[in-house]
């Protein structure tokens, strides 16, 4: 029966086929670096892990630091295991076979993926697998320190993300010799189209990489549709920011009423913000239509509109705060012969975080996965699903709340 691993577990396997297994969501935190049991440090010989796409887990020798977090783990032997969503297993390479002595579980960004630099022709031996999302863009990353440094002889790109490039370079400053044909979209030709180089003869580069470099396509223009999110009271959060003129407490002697005026003023920010689960290249401005029912509370919808502009990465996004001073005076008729009681208040509707699903419309001027030529601008045209959320304020109100109390 085929192994089976619930989501998030990692099993280290020993040569006696003892084995230590542990949940990442309830045993450690991202980007901390753990060691491993000791009495299976440096003893595996096989893992076997169900990782979320997005996750993996590296392993490394006892070369790195467990307690530095920022130190470079290349520097030592590592392991990759890459979540797909299923139980994957996997046999030690022979340098790195009962040699592991901690790990870091971290997530990389999709959108980009990463390349895997193999020790031996044919894809064999030791790897290390380059995930961009560790890495700026656009900026020469010397390899010096690395194990891996002056060792590959082939290499894998199949998981670079389709609008990446990547480029390896025979010196640690950039210069020299290089390999900088590697592209995530498909325009590659017969030659490259399994993404894949067995051996680097034909380019003199055998044990000569030291830096690498890798860029992102952005695409000459996107849009999105038009998106509506309909909400009611029960997902309103109102949030009562204070008082605005305070409580105030008196006493009519008077047979007659009396006109008592209350006047207040404060500043208070409404602040509404949206964020996307990738990449995207939009300005959002959100407009509300919002009603009031005195026995349901707030009800009402959010349309966002978008247009082509600045830059957000995965998880990013925009986020706008409108300053308003409030400043009202209020009239109250006090009955006669009596104490009263005035609570005035000013709250705030908050939408909390409330996810949303758009279509993104893409134009590259390259072809990428389920593109179409469009000949009114020469460019690719992609339709896709994007998520994201939107939280923020909407309305303020003035809340008034008065007692009476007859004097005896």
């Amino acid at each position: 029966m085929a192994l089976t691993l619930e989501r998030g577990t990692v099993r280290i396997i020993r040569s006696d086929d003892k084995y230590h297994e542990f949940n990442l969501l309830t045993t450690c935190r991202v980007n901390e670096r753990q060691a491993i049991k000791s009495n299976f440090d440096n003893r595996a010989v096989k893992i076997a892990w169900n990782l979320e796409e997005g996750d993996y887990v590296t392993f490394f020798d006892n070369t790195s630091t467990i307690e530095n977090n920022n130190e470079n783990v290349h520097k030592s032997l590592t392991f990759d295991c890459v979540g797909t969503g299923k139980t994957e297993i996997a046999n030690m390479p022979s340098k790195v076979k009962e040699c592991l002595s901690g790990y870091v579980w971290r997530k990389y960004n999709r959108d980009w993926g990463y390349v895997e630099l193999f020790y031996d022709p044919d894809f064999k031996g030791n790897s290390v697998k380059i995930f961009l999302s560790e890495f700026a863009v656009d900026t020469f990353h010397s390899m010096s320190s690395w194990w891996f440094d002056n060792t590959a002889a082939s290499l894998k790109w199949d998981k670079l993300g389709e609008t990446c490039t990547f480029a390896f370079y025979e010196n640690s400053d950039g210069t020299g010799k290089r390999i900088d044909f590697l592209m995530g979209s498909q325009q590659q030709g017969n030659l490259l189209k399994d993404k894949a180089l067995k051996n680097f003869d034909f380019l003199n580069m055998h044990n000569s990489i030291s830096c690498f470099k890798w860029s992102k396509r952005e695409p000459k223009k996107q849009s999105m549709e038009v998106v509506k999110i309909d909400f009611d009271a029960s997902q309103v959060k109102t949030v009562s920011v204070g008082n605005t003129a305070g409580i105030v407490k008196g006493k009519n002697n008077s047979d007659d009423t009396h006109e008592y005026v209350l006047t207040a003023g404060q500043n208070v920010n409404m602040t509404n913000s949206v964020t996307f689960n990738r990449d995207v290249s939009v300005d959002v401005t959100a407009g509300f239509t919002v009603s009031y029912e005195p026995d349901k509370g707030y009800g009402g919808s959010i349309s966002m509109a978008y247009n082509h502009g600045e830059k957000w990465s995965s998880g990013g996004g925009s986020s706008a705060s409108n300053s308003i001073n409030l400043s009202s005076t209020k009239t109250i008729t006090i009955p006669e012969r009596c104490l009263f009681t005035i609570d005035w208040k000013l709250e705030i509707s908050s939408l909390p975080a409330t996810p949303f699903t758009a279509k993104l419309t893409s134009w590259y001027d390259f072809q990428v996965r389920g593109s179409q030529y469009d000949p009114t601008c020469g460019w690719y045209k992609r339709d896709e699903l994007i998520k994201g959320e939107f939280k923020g304020d909407f309305s303020y109100q003035t809340v008034l709340n008065t007692s009476y109390e007859p004097l005896k």
